[in-house]
Order: C-alpha cells, then sequence, then structure tokens
C-alpha cells in the first residue's frame, strides 16, 4: 500500500527524498570534513614518521647528547641532523630562503622521511632533493642550480615532499622574509661531531595528531624533556667550556709567540734604523766639515787672490816706477855721455893745442876734467842705477810670474775645491736621500709597532673577550616545540577546526528549515488523503495499521533520502573543501569515508523529526469520525483584513490584487509555512555571504586601522640604531608571552608595552569596536583584547590575573577592552609593566612606518638589509603578514561557498516544494477561475502574485534572523583568539535577495507547466 501510495504521489515523495538527501547530506558532509581531513593529515604523518617532537640548542648537540635523548623512557627514536637557514640564489638570481637538511637519504624509515615524486636521489655530495611549499609562487624543477652565499652549488635531482611543510606559506625562519621558501636535502651517511638540530618519535600511544589524548602525550614529553634539559644542558655547558677553553689556550700560547717574534722583529728594526741614523749623521757632519774646510779653502783662496791681485798690482806698479826710473837713469846716461863726449871733445881740442896754450886753459882743462870725472862718476853711478833697476825689475818679473803661478796654483785649488765641494754635494744628496728613506723607515717602523701593539690589544682583547664569552657560557638553552608548534600543523588544526566550528551550527539551522519543509509537506499529504484516511477507518482499520501506512511512507523516504544525501554528502563536501585546503597546504588527497557515527546521529535524528511529524499530523486527523474524514476539508473562510479599512487604497486596487492579499491571510498555516521556509534560506544564504564579509574584514580592520605599522623588527637586548633613510617613523616596544586568568579560565596572550604614550598612539590604534571611541591607556591598569575579554567573561573595572613562568603571577585592573581580530593581546604603560613586575624596561621590538610605499621586491631587499643589522632577530613587513594571512582565509571563501550554494539549492527546493504544495491545495480554486474566464497568465499571476508577496515577506523577516545567525556562527566560529569582523556588508543583502527572488523566478517558470495542466472539469468537484 505504502508503494502504491508513492506511486501515486511521486513528486511530492522524491520531493521529500531530495529535502532530506539534501539535509542529511550536507549536515554528513561538513560534519565529516574536519575529521576527514584530520585522519588524512594524520595517516600522512603516520607513514612519514613525522616527529613528535623538535629540539634545538643555542650550543648545539653533541653525540653524548643525543645518547643520553636516544636513553630516555619516553623516546622511542631520535634523528640528529645538520640543519641551517641561508639564502640561495637560483639561476635568475632570486633570492630564496633555504632550509638545508643533511641526512641519509637512504634511510626510508627515517623520522620526516621525504617522498621523492620525481627524479632520482642524490648520488653526489653537491646534488639535492628540491620541496617547495608554494608551488604557486615558485616552480620546482629537475636540475635546477641553487648557489649559496659563499659560492656552494646545489643541483636538484629530485623533488620530493614530506610533512616538514605541511603550510604553503612556509615555516617560520629568522632570515630574509621570515618564511622558508625552498626546502633542500643533502645525503649526509658520515655522522657529525655537532648537530643543530634532534627530531624524535616518543612513545605514544595514540597517534591521532589532532586527538586531545595526543596533545596531552606530548605535553607530557615536552614536561620530561624540559627535566631532561636541566641536566644535559649543564653537561653540554662544561663540555662546550672545556673545548673552548681548550682552543683558547692554544690560541694564547700561539699569540705569545707571536708577539715575542713580533717585538723582537720590531727591536732588530728599530736598532738597524738606529744604526744606520748614527752613520748617515756621522757622513752628513763629515760632509759638513768638508763643506766648511772648502768654504774655508775658497775664502782662502780669495784671501791669497786678493793678496796676489795687490801684490800683482804692487808690482805692476813697481815695474812702471822701474821702467820710468830705468828710462830717467838712461836718458840720465844718455846726457852723461854727452856731457862727456862734449867735455872729451872740448878736453880733445884742448889737449890738441899746444902745451902753452894747454897751460893757460889749464884751468879749463882742469876744470873739464874735473866735470868729466863728475860725469864719469854719475855714469858710473848711473849705470849702477840702471843695472839696480834692471835687477829690481828681473826681480819684479819673477815676482809677477810667481804671482801668476799662485794665480794659476789658486785656481787649480779652486777647482779641485768645487770638484770636492761637487762630491760633497752629490755625497750629501745620496745622504739626505737616505735620511728621507730613513725618516720613512721610522715612519714605517713607528706604524708597524703601532699596527703590531695594535693587532696585539685587539688580539688580547679578543682572547679577553674570547675568555669572557667562555667564562659567560650559560647552560645551554633548548627550544623545544612538539608537531603542533609547526606552523603547518598548527595553521591547519585551527583552519579545520574552524570548518567544525561552522559545521556544528550551520547544517543544524539548514536540517532545521529542510525539516520544517518535510513536516509541510508530509502535513499537506495527510490532508489530501481525508477521505482515503477515512475510508479505511470505516472498514475497520485500526488508527495503528493506519499511521503505520504514512510512517512506512516517510521512512522510505527519508532512508533513500538519507542513504543518497549520505553518501553524498560523505564523498563530494569533504573533497571540494579538501580541494580548497590544498591551496593552503601539501596535504595528500582526503581520504573520504562513511562515518558510521555521524551517519546513524544523523539517520537517527532524521527518522525521529520525520517519524514524529508524520505521527502527530495523522494522529490530529484520525481523531475525526469516518464521517468527517470522508468529506473533504473545508476552505478557509474568507476574512477581512486591515488593510480593507483604509478605504483610499483599498478602492484602488485591482480585483485581483484585492483577492490575492485576502487569500495571503486566508491560509495563515500555508502563509507562515512559505515565510518561515523562505524567511530560513534567506537567512543562510545571507549567514553565507556575511560569513565572508566579516572575514575578509580581519585583514584590513587588524593590519589598516588597529596596526598602523609597516614593519616588525625583532631586537635583542634593545640594539637597535635609529634609521632615518627608511622609516619614518620608529616605536620601541617590549612583547612578550603570558597567560590572562579569570577563574577557570585561562587564554594565552601577547603583552605590547610601549616606551611612551605617543608611541603607542602612533603604531596601535586603541578603541572601541563599537562607536571607535579611543580608549587611554594609564597607570592604573590594562587593556584587553575583545574576544580574550570575551572568552574570560570579564568587562571594564573587573581584575584578572597575569601568569608566566618569567613574571609569576600579579592581579591587574582591567580599564579597557579594545577592538582587535588576531590573536588575544594585552596592553600596559612602561611605568605599570615595571611596578607590576619589578623588571626593568627594556624593549625588544621595534615598529616601523616606511618613508614611502614599497613594492614587494623593496620590501624583500629592506627585510634582508634589516636582517643582516647587529642585534635583529627578525624582521617581517605587515604587507607580507596581510598577504599570509589572506592566503590562510581564502580557504574559507570556498567553505563559505560550499554553503552559499547549499543555502540557494535549499531555497530553490524550499520554494518548489512550497508552491507545489500551495497549487495543489488550490487545484479546483485554479480551476474554478480558469471557468469564470481568467486568461492563463491571470490564472499564474493570480497564484504566483501569492508566491512572489510571500517571498518577498519571507525575505524581509529572514533578515533580522539572518543577522542574528550570521552573529551566532561568526562568535561559535572563532578559535584560537581570532575575532572576526561583525559586520555584513550591503551588496551581501542585495545578493541574498538577489538570489532568493531569481530562486522564486525559477520556480514560478517551472510551475507555469503543473497550472497549465490543472483541468477545469476539477472545478465540477469541488464542495466550495
Amino acid at each position: 500500500m505504502a508503494f502504491r501510495g508513492i506511486r501515486g504521489s511521486l513528486s511530492r515523495f522524491l520531493s521529500i527524498v531530495c529535502i532530506v538527501a539534501l539535509g542529511s547530506g550536507f549536515l554528513a558532509g561538513l560534519l565529516a570534513t574536519t575529521p576527514d581531513m584530520k585522519k588524512t593529515v594524520n595517516n600522512y604523518f603516520v607513514n612519514n614518521n613525522f616527529y613528535d617532537f623538535y629540539v634545538q640548542s643555542s650550543l648545539g648537540f653533541s653525540k653524548k647528547d643525543v645518547k643520553a635523548f636516544e636513553n630516555e623512557k619516553y623516546v622511542d627514536k631520535v634523528l640528529a641532523i645538520e640543519q641551517e637557514d641561508i639564502i640561495v640564489k637560483d639561476k635568475d638570481g632570486e633570492s630564496l630562503e633555504t632550509r638545508i637538511f643533511h641526512v641519509d637519504l637512504d634511510d626510508e624509515d627515517r623520522i620526516n622521511n621525504i617522498e621523492i615524486i620525481k627524479g632520482r636521489k642524490p648520488t653526489k655530495a653537491n646534488e639535492c632533493i628540491l620541496e617547495v611549499p608554494n608551488q604557486y609562487s615558485y616552480t620546482p624543477k629537475l636540475n635546477s642550480v641553487f648557489t649559496t652565499e659563499d659560492g656552494k652549488k646545489y643541483t636538484a635531482v629530485g623533488i620530493g615532499k614530506s610533512p616538514m611543510f605541511l603550510s604553503s606559506s612556509g615555516e617560520a625562519t629568522t632570515i630574509g622574509k621570515g618564511t622558508i621558501a625552498l626546502g633542500i636535502y643533502v645525503d649526509q651517511k658520515e655522522k657529525s661531531d655537532v648537530y643543530t638540530a634532534i627530531y624524535g618519535l616518543g612513545k605514544i600511544k595514540n597517534k591521532d595528531t589532532f586527538s586531545s589524548e595526543y596533545k596531552k602525550e606530548l605535553k607530557k614529553i615536552e614536561d620530561n624533556i624540559e627535566k631532561f634539559e636541566k641536566i644535559q644542558a649543564v653537561k653540554r655547558q662544561e663540555e662546550i667550556k672545556k673545548e673552548a677553553q681548550k682552543k683558547l689556550d692554544k690560541e694564547k700560547s700561539k699569540f705569545k709567540k707571536e708577539k715575542k717574534k713580533a717585538i723582537a722583529k720590531l727591536s732588530k728594526s728599530y736598532n738597524d734604523l738606529n744604526l744606520n741614523k748614527i752613520k748617515l749623521n756621522n757622513g752628513l757632519k763629515k760632509i759638513k766639515d768638508g763643506q766648511r774646510q772648502i768654504e774655508d779653502g775658497f775664502k782662502q783662496i780669495d784671501i791669497n787672490k786678493n793678496k796676489i791681485a795687490k801684490e800683482e798690482e804692487k808690482l805692476k806698479k813697481s815695474t812702471h816706477t822701474v821702467n820710468a826710473n830705468i828710462t830717467k837713469v838712461k836718458n840720465g846716461l844718455s846726457e852723461v855721455d854727452k856731457g862727456i863726449d862734449v867735455v872729451s871733445k872740448k878736453l880733445n881740442k884742448l889737449y890738441q893745442l899746444p902745451p902753452e896754450m894747454q897751460i893757460i886753459v889749464k884751468d879749463k882743462i882742469v876744470a873739464l876734467e874735473t866735470e868729466k870725472k863728475k860725469l864719469t862718476a854719475t855714469k858710473t853711478k848711473l849705470q849702477e842705477n840702471l843695472k839696480e833697476l834692471n835687477q829690481a825689475k828681473k826681480q819684479i818679473k819673477i815676482g809677477l810670474e810667481q804671482i801668476q803661478i799662485s794665480k794659476n796654483t789658486l785656481g787649480v785649488s779652486k777647482k779641485k775645491l768645487e770638484s770636492k765641494r761637487n762630491q760633497l754635494i752629490v755625497q750629501k744628496n745620496k745622504l739626505l736621500k737616505n735620511k728621507v728613506k730613513l725618516e720613512d723607515g721610522f715612519k714605517k717602523y713607528e706604524e708597524a709597532k703601532l699596527r703590531a701593539y695594535s693587532s696585539f690589544d685587539k688580539a688580547e682583547a679578543k682572547i679577553n673577550k674570547a675568555q669572557k664569552k667562555i667564562d659567560d657560557i650559560k647552560k645551554s638553552k633548548w627550544y623545544i616545540n612538539t608537531r603542533l608548534d609547526a606552523n603547518g600543523v598548527n595553521g591547519f588544526k585551527n583552519d579545520v577546526d574552524k570548518v567544525g566550528a561552522i559545521a556544528k551550527v550551520f547544517p543544524v539551522f539548514f536540517f532545521a528549515v529542510a525539516s520544517l519543509v518535510v513536516l509541510t509537506t508530509m502535513t499537506r499529504m495527510i490532508e489530501e488523503e481525508r477521505m482515503q484516511v477515512g475510508t479505511l477507518k470505516s472498514l475497520g482499520y485500526s488508527n495503528g495499521i493506519i499511521q503505520s501506512y504514512y510512517l512506512i511512507y516517510g521512512l522510505i523516504a527519508t532512508f533513500i533520502g538519507s542513504a543518497i544525501g549520505l553518501s553524498i554528502g560523505f564523498q563530494v563536501f569533504p573533497t571540494v573543501i579538501s580541494n580548497a585546503y590544498s591551496m593552503m597546504y601539501n596535504m595528500p588527497p582526503v581520504e573520504t569515508r562513511f562515518i558510521v557515527e555521524i551517519a546513524l546521529t544523523i539517520e537517527i535524528v532524521t527518522v525521529i523529526c520525520i517519524m514524529l511529524t508524520i505521527w502527530l499530523a495523522v494522529r490530529k486527523e484520525l481523531k475525526e469520525k469516518p464521517a468527517q474524514l470522508m468529506q473533504p476539508k473545508a476552505p478557509e473562510a474568507g476574512k477581512r483584513i486591515i488593510l480593507e479599512k483604509i478605504t483610499p487604497i483599498w478602492s484602488r486596487l485591482k480585483f485581483t490584487h484585492k483577492v490575492t492579499l485576502r487569500n495571503l491571510f486566508r491560509y495563515k498555516k500555508r502563509f507562515l509555512m512559505t515565510i518561515i521556509g523562505v524567511a530560513g534560506c534567506f537567512a543562510l544564504l545571507l549567514t553565507g555571504f556575511g560569513l565572508r564579509d566579516s572575514i575578509s574584514d580581519i585583514a584590513n580592520l587588524q593590519y589598516g586601522d588597529i596596526y598602523k605599522y609597516d614593519m616588525t623588527i625583532s631586537v635583542e637586548d634593545g640594539k637597535w640604531k635609529k634609521d632615518t633613510k627608511n622609516f619614518s617613523k620608529e616605536g620601541k616596544f617590549l612583547n612578550d608571552k603570558l597567560d590572562v586568568v579569570n577563574g577557570n579560565k585561562t587564554e594565552n596572550a601577547a603583552l605590547h608595552v610601549a616606551e611612551d604614550d605617543k608611541t603607542l598612539k602612533d603604531f596601535i590604534n586603541l578603541r572601541t569596536r563599537n562607536g571607535h571611541d579611543k580608549i587611554e591607556l594609564t597607570n592604573g591598569g590594562v587593556v584587553l583584547s575583545e574576544k580574550m575579554a570575551e572568552v574570560l567573561g570579564v568587562k571594564k573595572g573587573d581584575t584578572v590575573e597575569l601568569d608566566s613562568d618569567k613574571f609569576g603571577s600579579h592581579n591587574v585592573k582591567v580599564i579597557g577592552v579594545c577592538e582587535n581580530y588576531v590573536q588575544n593581546n594585552i596592553y600596559m604603560t612602561k611605568e605599570l609593566y615595571e611596578e607590576t613586575f619589578d623588571e626593568k624596561y627594556q624593549f625588544n621590538t621595534v615598529f616601523t612606518q616606511f618613508k614611502k610605499s614599497l613594492n614587494e621586491k623593496e620590501r624583500s631587499k629592506l627585510i634582508v638589509d634589516v636582517m643582516e643589522r647587529e642585534g635583529v632577530s627578525y624582521a617581517l613587513a605587515t604587507d607580507t603578514i596581510m598577504e599570509n594571512f589572506n592566503d590562510s582565509i581564502k580557504n574559507i571563501d570556498y567553505i563559505v561557498l560550499v554553503l552559499i550554494f547549499s543555502a540557494g539549492g535549499l531555497s530553490m527546493i524550499v520554494l518548489y516544494n512550497l508552491t507545489n504544495i500551495n497549487i495543489c491545495e488550490r487545484k479546483r480554486e485554479l480551476a474554478t477561475i480558469k471557468v469564470l474566464g481568467f486568461y492563463e497568465k491571470e490564472v499564474r499571476s493570480y497564484i504566483f502574485r501569492e508566491i512572489d508577496i510571500l517571498t518577498l515577506i519571507g525575505t524581509l523577516i529572514g533578515i533580522p534572523i539572518g543577522i542574528a545567525f550570521h552573529n551566532f556562527v561568526i562568535k561559535t566560529a572563532e578559535v584560537g583568539g581570532m575575532m572576526f569582523g561583525r559586520n555584513i556588508y550591503p551588496l551581501s543583502y542585495v545578493l541574498s535577495i538577489a538570489i532568493t527572488m531569481l530562486f522564486a523566478f525559477l520556480v514560478n517558470i517551472i510551475m507555469k507547466r503543473s497550472i497549465r495542466k490543472i483541468d477545469m472539469v476539477e472545478s465540477m468537484k469541488a464542495n466550495e
């Protein structure tokens, strides 16, 4: 009988099947998505021996550390490797942040096994396997060559995939842009002396990564490692100190020898220079003495020359005098000879006279003889004078000759002195050049001495620094991370948990709307078959038998619909959503499965809802007597509506419009069911679009309106040199992590302490979400982010507890709750920080604002530059954070699209079903108006106008329902300190209304055929 009923109302049966299938499939699919994705990823981790814990040390690990690790009771297996983060360049010169793993690639059972998906294993030292986290931004290619900063080259002979880079955004690093762009695996079978990382598998029974039990097990392992660290860190400290001291002592000894050798060399150079200086000075002194002697010689020559000149002049004068005297004497002799001759002639004449005469003239003769004798004597005297004069002349000539000889001698002496002087000048110039060289030698010696002693000082300072460094070597600081701390795993968990959070709310409401439509459909079916129920009852069939017919009918529809919905839902939704996630995570294809517990829950709930609905509907009809049941149910009585009392409006309406308005309020059940169904579907659509708006709001609100900085720079011990070239503003902050506690509720939070109030206002906009009222941070308390305050259940004026291992536990007052969307934040003043924690303020973070807008290449270059500065441990551009965040929420957009399409599909089915019921209920009425002469277009308008008005009313009523449901879904979907936006944009209202009205229009088109098929003869059967 039930099967005959199905054949007789196949369209109604199929509509129930479709609604149940859509509702159960949607509910099952979304509920299964999170566990399917988690199970898929977890299997991926297990199959590849993904680490449970990962430890790095500030001092590295020795073989003894590794051995000690292996002997720990909670450790199943460890992998100690050399691992480093460096910048490499590809053939195009692009710089890529790279993590290099030196591992034994032949050990396929090792921790963090990498699967080669293309190419081969390396066989040479310069070959590697390449793993690219984000293949959308960088395409891996075989035989690509990557060059490190020190010139080492690696050739990619294989391309692999591993759980190490589950997230396509890469793992965090302190180099470059802050995330790893490449993973390079180099084959290394030899054991190292020092390892940079230890990966381990723990002895854990439950290996379900995303289970609470696994998290608890990891916490135990983490606690044990922290205890183990306290012992092993001291041993490593002593080992490092001992090795370092041994090396330093060798360096000290080597330095002392080299210093002694250098000082001896300097001393020898100094002595040689002094000896050469003495020789040079002696040589210069000799030259100076020689020059003085030569100058004295020149002076003596000049003196002698003057003497000779004077003597020569004297001799020349004497010669002139002698010559004049000789001439005078000669003239005198000539005169004397003339006189003698005259006298002689006179005497001869007188002697020629007779003797007598001679006697007479005797006196004259005597006088002449006397005169002659006088003249002869004079002559003789003159001759002697002449002889003397000639002798004097001869002596003068000899003197002049001697003077000439002296002059020549002086000339020769002068030339010798000039030659000697020139020789001395040459020697002096040579010595002066040597002096310059010697002075340069002394200068070089001083420079060498300065350099040497400077190098000694530097070396000694270096040694002292090294000694201090050794003395200051502290216990190695271990950085302990678990599998759940990995960026990819943590991000994946948070993202799929969002799907799970949405799945707990959205599908339930979706299913409720679908159930409501099924209720309407079955109620209408039972009302239509009143006469059949009455006939069966009059024939003696019990109420139980009659109820069983409808229950079986509904049960068959429910089972078929559930079976179809579950089989499709378990396959389609996880696959579609996981494919969206594959853009963000390097996960294998999702392993869909039929989850029995979910299926049974949905099946039981569906059956209970449908069966309860049918039982209540049949029970109501069975209360009537058979005679009443066999009569068609009287139509709803027409009543005046309020609008009729408004004559100016009512009188202007067409007759058909008046009938439409009366019919709307005449059939109250249909009126309510249609409005509720449409309102519910519209609310689902609006919630889907609103969810997208709320998620898209986060990045712009958080990193545009609230955070007003362009770059975050982490520094050590307050080391930061102001940079006015690249940054227009710089703000110094102290950032730390702590727990905020209120009663039994605890939330992790990031602490922000600005250097002063102006700095805070320049870089962080503290305001309320509603009204955007400014919040003043004072010494009177702290400001909490809104989501954290909401979770903890605190408000302005309450007191919370701040707790951390570093600071201990302290109570503070909450003076404000600020708008915030990403992570839990707490703000306090510098003065309150120092007072509360008794800790001196020391900034460790610098927020900066760029002087000008930078493109991605310029940002990357600046980040690399900043990272290379002293004291900088990390730098990240806000634009990069926004890009990564927007990428991380893209997959939620796909989920939203799934929700929107599903809600749209439900809206289509709901409208079709309710319209179909409406037409079926009013076939006789529609046939009657056809008989009255209404055209087919008017008949369609008669019924579709009601549907359009009800759809519009349902849409308007659905707006506040959608807003309320959107807020509920948003709050439910928020996880991990994240708060979504609370706004729904006007476009979302427009799209939701447009889609609802579009489906109403499509339903009207589809239902045209049903109205066309109504036979006017049906009107003759109506009892109305």
